[in-house]
């Protein structure tokens, strides 16, 4: 996933939080520490599309004596472990460790007080516990509850509902109404995934 950084707050953000105004000179700056921008973006995308196109059809099948084909082994390995990356999907919950303030990314103030125990953030994860470093789940000090497993598309709709469903969580409404929230205070945005 590419990461830009934000005009407004010089703070990054996923491609899936912002748009980037690739028609403006004034969303990038040399002096940002940008890597290069979309120029860099640009040669990457390049040299990923000739490697692409280095690969022929006979990398990946086989011709026997008697003219059938079938795929190389490699390509039916490369398969069946993508197929089991989707298999083995959960949908998760961050949640607090402990009474605090904690970041509310969509909040006015930019923090919010949560109870131990309480959500942080909903999401999905096919990469199994590697999702977050112990790093990043101590600076922000909650632990991965796991609770929804299945294939990708399943776990996708248990994530959406969990997220919409948000609003009328009970913790949400122990707040006071003009506290409460439309999705969880570690989202970045308002979208349901």
């Amino acid at each position: 996933m590419i990461a830009f950084k934000s005009k407004e707050s010089g703070a990054s953000a996923h491609t899936d939080d912002i748009t980037p105004d690739f028609g403006s000179s004034s969303s990038y700056s040399s002096t940002s520490g940008d890597s290069g921008g979309p120029g860099l973006l640009l040669i990457l995308l390049l040299i990923g599309c000739a490697i692409v196109c280095m690969i022929k059809w006979s990398d990946v099948v086989t011709v026997s004596p008697d003219g059938k084909t079938d795929l190389k082994p490699e390509r039916k390995e490369k398969i069946k472990k993508a197929k089991e990356r989707k298999e083995n999907c959960f949908q998760y919950r961050l949640v607090a460790n402990a009474d605090g303030w904690y970041p509310c990314y969509l909040c006015a103030g930019g923090k919010i007080y949560l109870r131990k125990g309480f959500t942080w953030k909903i999401g999905e994860t096919c990469t199994g516990k590697g999702r977050y470093t112990i790093s990043e789940l101590t600076t922000w000090n909650v632990s991965v509850k796991e609770e929804f497993y299945g294939h990708k598309t399943l776990v996708l709709q248990e994530e959406i509902e969990q997220i919409g469903i948000y609003p009328l969580h009970p913790e949400n409404m122990l707040r006071p109404e003009s506290e409460r929230l439309i999705v969880p205070p570690g989202h970045h945005s308002l979208k349901l995934q």
